[in-house]
């Protein structure tokens, strides 16, 4: 089963904050405790955020990360780590929000 992700365009900023909280309300639902993670696009390697994603954390039960400024995101490298890792994600309390 393909990872959870979800994109959010536009400059809809109060609706798009909502949605994310939304999402992270949800997965305390579905899992208790989450693990929640911002990074920006501009300031991180993909690698690391993709690491992130890829463990399981002994605290929690899921984790969220958010990463803003997603549309700067253009190296071939980093855009085929990231297709990797959404195919072949086994973790399904792990969350990846594109903003």
């Amino acid at each position: 089963m393909p990872a959870q992700v979800y994109l959010f365009t536009g400059p809809e900023f109060g609706e798009r904050n909502d949605r994310i909280d939304a999402i992270k309300s949800e997965l305390k639902k579905k899992f208790g405790e989450i693990d929640e993670f911002l990074f920006y696009a501009t300031d991180v390697k993909i690698s690391e955020v993709v690491n992130q994603l890829s463990s399981e954390s002994f605290f929690s039960a899921g984790t969220c990360v958010v990463l803003k400024n997603a549309e700067v995101i253009k190296k071939k490298d980093d855009v085929e780590l990231l297709g990797t890792w959404i195919k072949n994600c086994t973790i399904q309390s792990n969350v990846l929000v594109l903003s």
